[in-house]
């Protein structure tokens, strides 16, 4: 189901133009759609200027390009401090990695192995749209990928380790991301449903 048809609820709104952000001139920001254009090689976020967390939200994701397996991938990060101004690095933050069903633990280094995982062995390549819900208090971080759930986990240390800040677009390594038709539900009242998952 796609999540077009929700974007006009009560409380959803559109995270959709270069105020919104803050990001280097490796990105650029028009139309609703974040678009890396930096160099190849590293890793850079744009991160939103508010700080989330408790939210649903809705974004549309691909990487434009042929990357190396397993070194690039699309992540949404969240639940970490604000970096340093004029810095821009993903210490601290909890990684969520849609189209891979993955997830990354930027404050230890380590993968995040959820409770429940299901793989769909869906392309980067083609577009994907995805819907994060993340409920702070309890650590509880689902998603699904064009209408098929694909996380559900719960924070496995002390959750006063997270904080709300922004929420942050990750370009990894050789990938070329793109994000778009991004909207935000603050504390959201169903906040057990993923809305684009048939029940």
């Amino acid at each position: 189901m796609s999540y077009k048809e929700f974007t006009d609820r009560p409380g959803m709104r559109a995270l959709n133009e270069a105020k919104d952000f803050d990001y280097t001139d490796s990105w650029v920001i028009e139309d609703g759609n974040i678009r890396w254009v930096g160099y190849q090689g590293g890793q850079e976020s744009a991160f939103t200027k508010e700080n989330f967390g408790s939210f649903r939200l809705f974004v549309t994701m691909r990487i434009t390009e042929t990357v190396t397996p397993n070194s690039t991938h699309l992540a949404v990060m969240i639940w970490g401090k604000r970096p340093a101004e004029g810095t821009y690095g993903s210490k601290g933050f909890v990684s969520i990695i849609p189209p891979n069903t993955w997830m990354w633990d930027y404050r230890r280094d380590c993968w995040i192995y959820a409770q429940k995982r299901y793989e769909h062995n869906l392309a980067q390549e083609e577009w994907h749209e995805v819907e994060i819900l993340a409920d702070i208090k309890r650590g509880h971080i689902r998603t699904a990928v064009d209408g098929l759930e694909t996380i559900d986990y719960f924070y496995q240390h002390d959750l006063r380790d997270l904080v709300a800040g922004p929420i942050a677009f990750q370009q990894h390594w050789d990938g070329i991301p793109e994000y778009k038709d991004i909207y935000i539900e603050v504390d959201p009242k169903d906040a057990d449903r993923l809305l684009t998952v048939k029940e």
